[in-house]
């Protein structure tokens, strides 16, 4: 006797549903990795650190952005020999997504597996 069974895969569902998780995840991502340069970011008159930005408008293909407008913001994270007598120092956003990124990758990992389940 020969038997029969129909799997109907439902990609659809399961592409929102893995981009809904990724959206919220790279979201939370973005708002940790803001607080955490907030932290190292040079006080001198908090414009710089006032500057600070999320940008999740561009959701849709899943790209959060976490950036500093301030007219001396590159100055201030890329020169290193600065003196920063307030607190703070150089490379204020890049050391911490440097210190951050196997548990922000994780974070996404675990995203993706709860969708799994």
């Amino acid at each position: 006797m020969k038997s029969k069974v129909d799997i109907k895969w439902n990609s659809g569902a399961v592409v929102c549903a893995l981009h809904n998780a990724l959206a919220g995840t790279l979201a939370t991502i973005a708002e940790d990795l803001k607080d955490k340069s907030l932290a190292e970011t040079p006080k001198e008159s908090g414009e710089l650190r006032d500057s600070c930005k999320v940008d999740v408008s561009n959701m849709d293909n899943l790209q959060v952005r976490v950036s500093y407008d301030a007219q001396h913001a590159v100055v201030q994270h890329e020169k290193t020999e600065l003196k920063h007598h307030n607190g703070g120092k150089a490379k204020f956003l890049e050391d911490p997504f440097n210190k951050n990124v196997k548990r922000y990758k994780q974070m996404i990992a675990d995203s993706v597996g709860e969708v799994r389940r």
